[in-house]
């Protein structure tokens, strides 16, 4: 994952696991990932190859945020809408690098973790906060997101899943794909996470605001 690697505080890349998230937060805890950079700045991801069946995108990227934002039920919440956002942003800049116009493809979030193409859930996001050993002042927020990328509509989990090919033609091949989308999520996660940090009210009327 070259351009995710250029962007990214780390990049650990695996074959197959059961669960990038749970390998963050394994990795996180005993202390072989050290944690990004503090207030959303920073963002490293884990990334794996298979995670059940399909052609699609299974990536966790960690952000370092204070213990107060994370803890902050007024406004933690959308935290998950921050990832989801991210992703939009992701897919959008992706398409525009393939010469793909995103309007085209209907992409929105289906409040708070569903990606949706077309009327169709294209992916999901999972957010989970670690705490870090040693530090009581911050944690670390893990954020697992699947896209389908290149699933054949005949092997879609469901009839309302689909898969960006079926909407998109002339994409490159998935895991150069992958790689052109977690990189634009390493860079919207770290711009919209910081702006969040600063201050989290006023990030959350902006948000209130996007989501309408």
């Amino acid at each position: 994952m070259p351009r995710t690697t250029e962007v990214a505080d780390n990049v650990i890349a695996v074959v197959e696991t059961a669960s990038t998230n749970t390998r963050a937060r394994q990795m996180l805890r005993d202390g072989t990932m050290a944690p990004p950079a503090d207030g959303g700045a920073g963002v490293a991801v884990v990334a794996t190859d298979v995670q059940g069946a399909g052609e699609s995108m299974t990536c966790s990227y960690i952000a370092t945020l204070p213990a107060g934002v994370i803890a902050d039920g007024s406004v933690n919440g959308w935290l998950t809408v921050i990832a989801g956002f991210a992703a939009l942003d992701a897919l959008r800049g992706a398409l525009a690098e393939c010469g793909v116009a995103s309007e085209d493809c209907g992409l929105r979030l289906k409040w708070p973790n569903d990606l949706f193409c077309q009327g169709r859930k294209l992916g999901g996001i999972l957010t989970e906060m670690v705490p870090l050993p040693g530090r009581d002042d911050s944690a670390a927020l893990v954020i697992g997101i699947g896209i389908n990328l290149a699933i054949p509509a005949d092997r879609l989990p469901t009839e309302q899943s689909t898969s960006l090919q079926l909407h998109v033609q002339g994409l490159p091949d998935a895991r150069t794909l992958r790689d052109m989308i977690a990189a634009h999520i390493v860079r919207s996660l770290s711009s919209r996470l910081s702006g969040f940090v600063a201050d989290p009210h006023a990030a959350a009327e902006r948000l209130r605001e996007e989501t309408s």
